[in-house]
């Protein structure tokens, strides 16, 4: 041996002693269950949240169209051989939102659709139903009983 390398030798080893010797690492083999931790918010009210990751929290609240279905963002496309008419459209539209069709008046859902109606969106469902049925119908909602109806609006 060197005398070169002989002062350097002991600090070699007790470094090495000294990594050998250190806890191993955690192992990630186990998933980590989500931690609910409150938030920051104001003194009214606390949002909580979850941590589904490391970095990821997530906040614990309904999202506006679940609180308010009319809301709920939709994009419709007509099926090119579907029956194109008001009615027939206006039922594609309510098909898994919830909502059910009132009576309609025969003089809206008899109407053939506007090439315009065959692709709407991205809007919300109240704003997609007022549009299919046109300025001369208004949209009234009851959010008891789920159903959506349509009256003339006054002239």
């Amino acid at each position: 041996m060197t005398p070169f390398l002989f002062p350097i030798a002991p600090l070699i080893v007790s470094t090495l002693l000294a990594a050998c010797s250190s806890a191993p690492p955690e192992t990630a083999d186990a998933p980590e269950m989500p931690t609910v931790v409150p938030a920051p918010a104001p003194a009214s009210s606390q949002t909580e949240v979850v941590r589904l990751g490391r970095y990821t929290l997530v906040e614990l609240t309904e999202e506006e169209a679940q609180r308010d279905p009319m809301r709920q963002i939709v994009v419709i496309t007509i099926p090119p051989a579907f029956e194109a008419t008001i009615g027939t459209a206006i039922q594609h539209v309510l098909a898994r939102t919830g909502y059910r069709l009132c009576l309609p008046p025969p003089s809206l859902v008899h109407l053939p659709l506007p090439a315009s109606h065959l692709h709407l969106g991205p809007m919300t469902l109240a704003t997609a139903l007022r549009t299919l049925a046109g300025p001369a119908w208004s949209l009234t909602v009851d959010h008891f009983e789920r159903r959506i109806c349509f009256e003339r609006s006054p002239e």
